[in-house]
């Protein structure tokens, strides 16, 4: 079982800049957090590897992903943060409809990640999954992957409290990714 994590952004474009205590863009955030997803994914026995586009793009990483996988039982995880107006707040999971396994995939992603975010018991709004069209932002970096995937925003970083929810739920969050993968891999083994 194969799982890629991919960084949203890249260095000289990085994104979102997070509220204290993450006080950095949401590249930076992300490239710490792919490492400890890897950690966590070798630990449960799934072969994990972290894609960048720095220097390559959108379309260099869907080469890099798609020679990876080949036919292997893969899926991949693109990470992001959201923002808006300091105020909004909420989680959602983002994919896009020429594969209907990634729909699945959302599913268990979002379904993890409320889960961590409400064992805080701060108030935390689901925003569900979304279905992308080619108009839509996002679109283009889940287009030309050739696995199951989704792309996720697990906060409005630019909410204080939401900055401070993510910063102390952190490591449960990587695992929840994980363990999403993980369940989706699992059930889609069942099914070829």
């Amino acid at each position: 079982m194969l799982l890629a994590i991919i960084v949203g952004h890249e260095a000289v474009k990085p994104g979102v800049k997070a509220a204290f205590p993450i006080d950095c863009h949401e590249y930076e955030f992300n490239k710490n957090l792919a490492v400890d997803i890897y950690r966590y994914a070798r630990e449960s026995n799934i072969d994990c590897r972290i894609f960048l586009r720095d220097g390559i793009g959108r379309s260099g990483v869907s080469n890099l992903v798609n020679a990876w996988i080949e036919d292997g039982l893969a899926c991949s995880i693109e990470l992001h943060l959201n923002a808006f107006d300091r105020w909004t707040r909420g989680t959602e999971t983002l994919y896009i409809g020429h594969n209907l396994e990634s729909r699945r995939l959302a599913e268990s992603v979002q379904l993890n990640m409320v889960k961590v975010f409400r064992s805080s018991g701060v108030s935390k709004q689901n925003r569900g999954i979304k279905l992308l069209d080619e108009l839509s932002r996002g679109y283009l970096n889940m287009r030309d992957i050739k696995c199951p995937s989704c792309l996720v925003e697990p906060v409005f970083a630019d909410n204080l409290d939401e900055a401070q929810l993510l910063q102390s739920k952190r490591l449960e969050y990587a695992r929840g990714l994980v363990s999403s993968a993980i369940e989706f891999l699992n059930n889609t083994g069942r099914l070829k």
